[in-house]
């Protein structure tokens, strides 16, 4: 919802870098007060840090940006919805994750639940060009988003993860000021008004900071199945927050949507091993260097 009042004065790309921009006064002294501590990654971290900064923040936020020209919203949201199969496919390869059969249900039911709500029941499969192309843009993000997962895991067992966001989000600033240039939407600072600019600093600080964190923070103590499926329930709380602050009306397929997606998370997640259990195993494949 705070996005919406910055795209009404500012393109999705602009609002982008100034959110990561806001972002990065929050990753900034982190990163410094860590260095101060003697924790600072080493080389082959740090590319690795960077390659995570660039495909989850610039390369994401670029590729959304060129979908969302060539197909709908909708259509973006739901193929995006499909990042927890990519990435507990991509745990199960790389990290050795299991996946069970409730872990399979559940990942497919969230994945119908979102499917309701983002939908609100009224499916087409009609296309054109425009949307195979946006289409198939918006699955290369869902698997970059994937790709971030799996790949940061090891990082947030090595290191704090509030340091590992730091050090992605700032990266991922560095990155999207060059493919801001390339698009030609730079951001118009000066006529931008106070509601557009509590947007950028609402999601700079909230969903870039805060977010990134707690994403790498929940990470750190689950597999990367496990949290990928609570991405199921962006759809529903953003619902539930335009029935409360902006009285959006909600529909009978919503509601059921919403029902079936946190079905689908229990099942993916919360029935099945132990939070600590999986930090554990986490450590024992990612031992931190001394």
């Amino acid at each position: 919802m705070a996005a919406k009042i910055g795209l009404a004065e500012m393109a999705p790309l602009a609002l982008a870098l100034l959110r990561l921009a806001a972002a990065g006064l929050f990753f900034a002294p982190v990163v410094i007060v860590y260095a101060i501590r003697g924790r600072r990654p080493g080389l082959r971290d740090m590319i690795l840090l960077a390659g995570l900064g660039f495909i989850a923040i610039s390369a994401y936020f670029w590729i959304q940006f060129n979908a969302l020209q060539l197909t709908s919203a909708v259509n973006v949201s739901l193929l995006v919805a499909t990042a927890p199969v990519w990435t507990a496919l991509l745990g199960h390869w790389k990290l050795g994750e299991r996946l069970n059969g409730p872990r399979w249900a559940g990942i497919a039911v969230g994945l119908v639940g979102a499917a309701l709500v983002i939908t609100k029941g009224h499916f087409s499969l009609a296309l054109n060009r425009g949307d195979l192309v946006g289409g198939l843009l918006t699955l290369l993000n869902a698997l970059l988003w994937a790709t971030y997962t799996v790949a940061g895991r090891p990082l947030v067992v090595r290191y704090p993860p509030l340091l590992v966001t730091a050090y992605v989000g700032l990266f991922g600033l560095l990155f999207l000021v060059p493919l801001t240039g390339v698009a030609g939407t730079w951001p118009h600072l000066l006529t931008l008004s106070g509601r557009a600019w509590f947007s950028v600093f609402f999601l700079g600080l909230f969903c870039s900071g805060l977010g990134y964190f707690l994403w790498y923070w929940v990470l750190r103590r689950v597999q990367a199945a496990q949290a990928a499926a609570f991405l199921y329930l962006n759809p529903v709380v953003t619902t539930v927050l335009a029935r409360v602050l902006l009285n959006e009306k909600v529909g009978a397929a919503t509601v059921a949507g919403g029902l079936v997606t946190i079905a689908g998370v229990y099942l993916a997640g919360l029935q099945n091993g132990h939070p600590l259990s999986a930090a554990g195993q986490a450590r024992r494949n990612f031992p931190v260097p001394h």
